[in-house]
């Protein structure tokens, strides 16, 4: 069984996490990627989640290549994020299902790398809905939740443009009307993508 990356993308406050937890929870076999960053930890923050890493220590294993996709969604002054590729190459040898966050930026380096093994569910949401679920996770100061609110319209027009690009494999709308249903939405879409996965993995079981 060949592995695969499914990878929610999103601006802040469209409900990753909340998705991310539903796939867990409904498909306990996928395991996630830790993200490297040098973001103090947050409450909701789980095992995926390599948090308070010193700034100087990061761009060293940046420098050593031991990460890729390293950025700064929020500008120069803003924290660091990242992956081990190691981390992620091991799982898609072993033929593991994998679930993980990417931001928007590496949407086109995820694709290069890993092509079809890397499935991309986009979530979107309009900016008064993303703000006040800022306000309801209360887990940044005002200013950052100004510089992520600014943020999230190019990260949404972005999302657009790669959609068009044939990049970017769902594209869910999120609003008031169906803000109730984001679990089943998501969980649909991963379903559909790696129900064949499942039931080529039982084959070779049961031979």
């Amino acid at each position: 069984m060949p592995g695969k990356i499914i990878a929610l993308v999103g601006p802040s406050g469209v409900g990753k996490n909340y998705a991310k937890q539903a796939i867990k929870k409904q498909f306990p076999l996928l395991l996630e990627l830790t993200v490297y960053t040098t973001r103090p930890k947050r409450p909701s923050d789980g095992l995926d989640r390599k948090t308070d890493i010193a700034t100087e220590d990061f761009l060293k294993m940046k420098k050593d290549s031991q990460l890729i996709a390293t950025h700064q969604p929020f500008g120069t002054q803003g924290d660091w994020y990242g992956f081990s590729q190691k981390q992620i190459d091991e799982m898609l040898i072993n033929n593991k299902i994998i679930l993980t966050e990417i931001h928007p930026d590496n949407i086109p380096l995820f694709k290069k790398l890993y092509s079809d093994q890397v499935f991309i569910i986009a979530l979107i949401a309009k900016n008064e809905y993303l703000k006040y679920n800022l306000k309801l996770r209360n887990s940044e100061k005002e200013t950052d939740k100004t510089l992520r609110l600014n943020r999230a319209a190019q990260e949404i027009e972005s999302i657009r443009k790669m959609q068009k690009e044939k990049l970017i494999n769902s594209l869910l709308e999120i609003n008031w009307n169906n803000r109730d249903k984001l679990s089943e939405l998501v969980v649909n879409e991963v379903m559909q993508e790696i129900r064949p996965l499942i039931e080529q993995e039982n084959k070779l079981k049961f031979k």
